[in-house]
Parts: C-alpha cells; sequence; structure tokens
C-alpha cells in the first residue's frame, strides 16, 4: 500500500483481509517473545496514517474465491469486491511434515502476533521451561533465540546434518552450532520425532525419537516450513507453482 501510493498511484485501493486492520511485523514478534522488544514496537507502521491511503477497508473478513473472468473477489458473507489489478499477498501458515500430531497438545508455531502471545506466555509461566524447537532454518533459530532470552533449556531438532542447510555453508554453519553449544542447546541433529505422548497427569510431552531416545517437553514449537494460503484460489484460474507465478 506505502509503496503503491509512494510511487504515484493516486487511484481506489480495496483492501480486504481476514486478519485485524493494524499491520504488524511477523519478523520482530521473536523479539517480543523473547523480551526485547515491548509490544508496540511490532507495529512498525503505527506513525503512518495507514487508513487514510485505503478508500475501502474490509479487515476480519475471510476470502471464498477469486472470479478472474468477472474480475471480482467473493468475500465469505457473499458479498463480491470488483477490480480493475488484484494483488494477492495473503501470507503463509506454518506447515509440520512428518511431525507426529498428538491428541490433546497443541505445538507452538512463530508466525502471527497471537502466535507469539502464546509462546510469550508459555516461556514466562515458569522458570527455566525445557522447550524442543524442531526445525533449523531462521524462524527456529529466531524461536530458540527468543526460549533462550528467556532462560528456557531448549533443545534444537533438525533432519539434516547441519542448521541452516539451505542458506549456510556447512563450515559457517557449524561455527553456529558451537555457539549455540556455549549456549547451552542441545542439537539433536540428523533426528526425527516418531512420536509424542501427553499424560493426563502430567503437563509434559514425552517426546520419541528416530534414534531411540525419549525426552520430556514442556513445550514444543514447530517451524518446518509453510504454504501459502491461497485455497481461495480455484485450480487453472492462476498459473501456480508452488504459488502464484509473477
Amino acid at each position: 500500500i506505502c509503496a503503491m501510493r509512494d510511487s504515484g498511484y493516486d487511484g481506489p485501493l480495496t483492501v480486504a483481509t481476514d486478519a485485524d486492520p493494524e499491520p504488524y511485523s511477523p519478523v520482530l514478534t521473536s523479539y517480543y517473545v523473547g523480551g526485547r522488544i515491548p509490544r508496540d514496537q511490532c507495529f512498525p507502521w503505527s506513525d503512518l496514517d495507514v487508513a487514510s491511503m485505503i478508500d475501502d477497508m474490509r479487515s476480519n473478513e475471510h476470502i471464498e474465491s477469486i472470479d478472474v473472468e468477472a474480475h471480482e473477489v467473493k468475500l465469505a458473507n457473499g458479498q463480491c469486491l470488483g477490480y480493475s489489478k488484484l494483488l494477492i499477498a495473503t501470507g503463509a501458515q506454518p506447515i509440520a511434515p512428518g511431525f507426529p500430531a498428538s491428541h490433546s497438545y497443541k505445538p507452538h508455531v512463530l508466525r502471527t502476533m497471537q502466535d507469539a502471545e502464546r509462546l510469550r506466555g508459555a516461556l514466562i509461566a515458569r522458570p527455566h521451561v525445557h522447550v524442543l524447537v524442531s526445525g533449523t532454518s531462521m524462524v527456529g533459530l529466531k524461536a530458540l533465540e527468543a526460549c533462550l532470552d528467556r532462560e528456557a533449556d531448549a533443545t534444537l531438532l533438525g533432519r539434516s546434518g547441519h542448521i541452516m542447510r539451505a542458506t549456510a555453508h556447512p563450515l559457517v554453519a557449524e561455527r553456529f552450532e558451537q555457539l549455540l553449544v556455549d549456549r547451552g542447546v542441545t542439537l539433536r541433529l540428523s533426528q526425527t520425532v516418531v512420536d509424542v505422548e501427553e499424560s493426563a497427569d502430567c503437563p509434559e510431552c514425552s517426546v520419541c525419537f528416530d534414534n531411540g531416545d525419549v525426552e520430556q517437553f514442556d513445550e514444543i514449537i514447530l517451524a518446518q516450513g509453510v504454504k501459502p494460503n491461497l485455497s481461495f484460489v480455484a485450480p487453472g484460474s492462476i498459473e501456480m507453482h508452488k504459488g502464484v507465478v509473477v
């Protein structure tokens, strides 16, 4: 929105979103979880009058479908919004491929402000909480950093032999791994989880690893990737390849 207005577009602009109208930065939420910044600093656009840039704001509205022939976006409430140009910027949601689902425990993710609030509450509820972070890319490492900032007892789990497999040279990854070990992190690399069990009389989760180890954790954080929020796009209506092709 800011880029469109700054570049000179002064035509009508309609925004439809299933989120709250005040925009926040997901990148900053881990620093809020860890106590490095207050909550209001997750809203870097609060000084801008974003509402004045938008002619029609539809917040907390679920998008049901897009009719690319009629140039219309259909909302779940039955309303249709016409457009001449459409920008799809619906974000993504966390996925956990291969991680066993549990019946009663809901693992943490770190994507939305609501996710951050829940994780923050869990980390400050009791001292030295024992946390398993599954995922060794940047989101997993940022979640791990927040846990360390809250003095949690943290274990980092990854399928690969090194952290940041897709983005870091092995020598760089090894250096980061040593820094994590120096901070007290337990590394479980080249491992996966085969089962997660909960007990009615015990708040901890019993996690079974593929090497036969069983360990108790107070909380589990999943950071194993995301998928685009594109369920409202009908197959074949827009060119897709893991996302919208542009």
